[in-house]
């Protein structure tokens, strides 16, 4: 088994690097990196060009003939990416993630049980867009699952995207995976969000995915996320960047109703590209009243005013319902404490025990090898400040899968041993 890691990366040289040095900090002889530098901007390219060759054999870094949109530029780094002959699974890194330490080799030895099948895995995130900096790090059990794909498809119909569907950038890939949906759809990525239709092409084309309940990989940077500035509604250097990539094509044009400035939009928008493009009948059509109410909760995520008004109106016109204005978090949070007031009572103690004012004693706690419980309270100066706290004292894991415990139906969700391989 030889992994082979494709960072795609555009002005981020940086980031880039960032995301080389955390590869190759495994020291793993069966792991190769590959930097597609799709980067407009001259010094940067000689300052990351350099970088990488000065790394030698496991680093290769390549540039497409002329800068391109996310997906022409994704899909020909995997052409360049599949001509290393000795690489058997791949993946995409973000230049905005980071595996965390010792994370490689864990996913290559569960990796090798099941070496034909699509894994998948979660990530934890460090907000640095706002200031104090936090870090957000999500349960996680270690515990792996299958899922059967059709089920996933029918999640998505219903604008429900779970963190185990297969998106590239959260995924092992074997290369027979790239092959098959090459020959089923012309190429490999396509249509505006490169990541979601490779998702969709790919649950089309297998039976089943692994979900390993693990977040091994961080990500940060959010001021230069194209995704979280079309969150937001307001458009940062790269989110505007990524809109002139497209040209006169506009956003969501495949999707349910194209207007809707949202994320699950965005996804959507993927859906309904491959499903147009698939006709394989695997693909439900899009549940129009839960469609809306995914656009209601993702409309009052915007924070741009006039932007959230004008989608507020436009939610109502096709017929769906606003949130309530100032109640939405907050009901959200009385309707949760409600159905698990002792998890609601460990979250206020936690909060109580490990936050900003505490974060000091718990340095030093942590210096006699108490390690403190995690907690989104605590604060830091900057990401490379949450990175080392993160790296110094991970997670624990928990028993629950907290993460998909939504998807109960058994028939569809199962358990697999990760020493065997084996369904448990």
């Amino acid at each position: 088994m030889h992994f082979q890691v494709v960072i795609p990366t555009r002005n981020r040289a940086k980031l880039a690097m960032n995301s080389v040095r955390a590869v190759l900090a495994e020291k793993l002889p069966n792991v190769s990196v590959m930097v597609s530098d799709n980067s407009t901007q001259a010094d940067g390219v000689a300052e990351l060009s350099a970088f990488c060759h000065r790394l030698g054999a496991p680093v290769r870094y390549v540039q497409p003939p002329a800068p391109a949109a996310m997906a022409p530029h994704f899909e020909w780094a995997i052409q360049q990416a599949m001509q290393n002959e000795k690489a058997t699974h791949f993946t995409y890194l973000s230049d905005r993630m980071v595996f965390r330490p010792g994370s490689i080799r864990q996913l290559m030895k569960i990796g090798s049980r099941l070496p034909g099948k699509v894994f998948s895995y979660d990530h934890d995130l460090i907000d640095d867009f706002h200031r104090p900096v936090r870090l957000h790090e999500f349960r996680w059990s270690g515990r792996l699952v299958e899922v059967d794909a059709p089920y996933l498809l029918e999640l998505a119909a219903k604008s429900e995207h779970p963190p185990c569907n297969p998106r590239i950038l959260n995924s092992f890939i074997p290369r027979a995976i790239f092959d098959a949906v090459r020959s089923r759809f012309g190429n490999v990525f396509d249509s505006i969000s490169p990541d979601f239709c490779f998702c969709y092409r790919c649950l089309d084309i297998v039976d089943s995915i692994v979900y390993w309940d693990r977040s091994i990989l961080l990500n940060y940077a959010y001021d230069r996320s194209n995704g979280a500035g079309y969150l937001r509604g307001i458009d940062s250097a790269d989110s505007a960047d990524f809109q002139k990539q497209l040209g006169s094509s506009p956003m969501n044009r495949d999707a349910l109703i194209p207007e809707f400035h949202t994320i699950t939009n965005a996804v959507m928008n993927e859906y309904c590209f491959v499903k147009k493009e698939s006709k394989s009948g695997r693909f439900p059509e899009v549940d129009r009243a839960s469609y809306l109410r995914a656009m209601a909760r993702d409309i009052e995520d915007i924070e741009e005013p006039r932007l959230r008004a004008a989608q507020r109106e436009l939610l109502v016109r096709e017929g769906g319902t606003p949130m309530p204005v100032g109640k939405t978090r907050l009901g959200a949070q009385v309707q949760k404490a409600l159905k698990d007031p002792l998890r609601t009572a460990r979250q206020v103690a936690r909060r109580t025990l490990v936050n900003s004012r505490t974060q000091p004693l718990w340095q030093r706690a942590g210096e006699m090898g108490i390690a403190p419980p995690s907690s989104v309270w605590l604060e830091f100066a900057s990401a490379d400040e949450a990175l080392q706290w993160t790296y110094r004292f991970p997670r624990r894991p928990t028993r629950q899968l907290r993460r998909l415990d939504f998807m109960r139906d058994r028939e569809h969700v199962r358990e697999v041993s990760p020493e065997t391989g084996a369904r448990a």
